[in-house]
């Protein structure tokens, strides 16, 4: 008797909806369920940066990068913690995938090139449209071809063959058989009780905490997949990004001439540091957070809030001081004592820290000059800075480079596939740069699908 599909894919996302066209491109009978009410899952709220090396942006912009320096930077930052195939792939496929996203139609321009992190050359390629602009790209070339979509529809568990490989999938009380199943359910960050089983650090963040992506994204790729008997690597892993908690604003990266010290009243990082590196920095100090300081000076400069910076503006910082979210003190003594900082310590902070602007070098953390500003006249300001931007979820099922999903032993849970956020061993303590995430999801989505195709398309033909 012949399964329902060729290929269900769990989870519409970047990466579901780019396994999804994979599989119905190779000939495959596909299925698309989300549990949400729309297509484009945490995908969709992103920027849409797509981390890549040895692309035609980058040499129009006479920028030479190859996957090598990539998988070398990456690798390197990560500390091998992460699984060297999986970054290989990832490295090796990056500038064909960005290739093919712009062949769909999504707009990169050479503008929207930038060092998206720490890297030697810029790799982050940021989209006009953003994430938003990726799903509509994607979900207009899925729509040239006959594929089921189902919203609003949970997967509850996977339906085994005798044999042990997976038939299909269920909903509730329904059965929907396949020859292969792609699990693409995003992360865990919508599940307060997955987050706390899985990546217990994310209560760094305490009362600023908040999740950036789909509230849809539960960890049910987790649970089902576990339950089938995958593997779950990459325990505790998320990525956590800055936040003064102003209000809810994926920002990011913080203005450059702040000065950030921790509970000892001392720097401990450039401040015009990637976020990724500000946060796993600000994750070693006490308390797990640090204190943000400026001057009058500097707030009176904020004349206009800017996209990259849109919580700063001077009458805006009057109102987080009203609200409670900053302190204000007449004096640098002062303020210390109020935030509970060794006076001394602070004053010789600040004092060193203005020396240094104006001599036009920092010497402690080589920060760029261009960014620094004196700490200099009254009155003073202090925000608390800690890392509580839920990004996403790194900690998830063991796949190889085909995308297929392994059990404990490294055995292939035999029609099991998987990709993007839903899968660990990608994405380290450490976020790499922007757009990780996005080449990760794309790029073994794709695999994911034309994988799954050619599996239960295989098994047709001998039969």
């Amino acid at each position: 008797m012949s399964a329902d599909f060729d290929v269900i894919v769990v989870g519409g996302g970047g990466a579901g909806i780019a396994a999804a066209l994979a599989a119905v491109e190779a000939g495959a009978r596909t299925l698309l369920l989300d549990a949400g009410p729309k297509l484009g899952g945490s995908t969709a709220l992103s920027g849409g940066v797509f981390y890549a090396a040895g692309t035609s942006i980058q040499q129009a912009n006479g920028f030479q990068d190859d996957a090598d320096a990539m998988y070398h930077h990456y690798m390197t930052l990560s500390r091998y913690s992460v699984a060297p195939s999986l970054v290989r792939k990832l490295c090796n496929e990056s500038a064909a995938t960005l290739d093919w996203l712009i062949s769909l139609g999504v707009r990169y321009t050479n503008e929207g090139l930038y060092f998206s992190g720490c890297d030697a050359v810029p790799r982050g390629h940021r989209p006009l449209g953003a994430g938003a602009e990726i799903v509509e790209r994607l979900e207009g070339a899925l729509s040239q071809h006959p594929v089921d979509v189902a919203l609003e529809t949970r997967v509850t568990g996977l339906i085994k063959a005798s044999d042990g490989s997976i038939a299909g999938i269920r909903c509730g009380e329904d059965e929907i058989s396949a020859g292969a199943v792609v699990l693409t359910t995003g992360g865990f960050g919508g599940s307060k009780e997955m987050l706390t089983r899985h990546f217990p650090d994310h209560e760094v963040g305490g009362d600023y905490l908040w999740y950036v992506g789909a509230k849809t994204c539960r960890g049910d790729g987790l649970n089902i997949g576990a339950e089938a008997g995958a593997e779950i690597v990459g325990h505790n892993r998320g990525q956590l990004s800055v936040t003064h908690g102003f209000s809810p604003d994926n920002e990011v990266q913080q203005p450059g001439w702040l000065v950030h010290v921790n509970r000892h009243g001392k720097r401990f990082v450039d401040e015009t540091q990637t976020y990724a590196i500000v946060a796993e920095q600000l994750r070693r100090q006490p308390g797990h957070e640090c204190y943000s300081i400026f001057d009058e000076d500097a707030r009176l400069s904020l004349t206009r809030a800017s996209d990259r910076h849109p919580t700063w503006e001077r009458d805006l910082i009057l109102r987080y001081l009203n609200e409670g979210k900053l302190t204000k003190a007449a004096s640098l003594a002062d303020l210390a004592q109020i935030l509970g900082l060794p006076v001394r310590a602070l004053k010789t902070t600040v004092d060193r820290y203005n020396e240094a602007c104006a001599a036009g070098r920092d010497p402690d953390f080589l920060k760029n000059p261009a960014h620094m500003r004196a700490i200099a006249n009254p009155p003073f300001y202090a925000a608390r800075l800690k890392p509580a931007i839920l990004g996403l979820t790194a900690t998830g099922l063991s796949i190889d480079t085909c995308a297929k999903v392994l059990d404990p032993n490294g055995i292939w849970v035999k029609g099991l596939f998987a990709a993007g956020e839903t899968t660990g061993g990608v994405i380290s303590e450490i976020y790499t740069a922007s757009g990780n995430s996005i080449a990760n999801s794309i790029i073994f989505g794709r695999t994911a699908g034309a994988g799954s195709a050619a599996f239960t398309l295989g098994i047709k033909q001998k039969d």
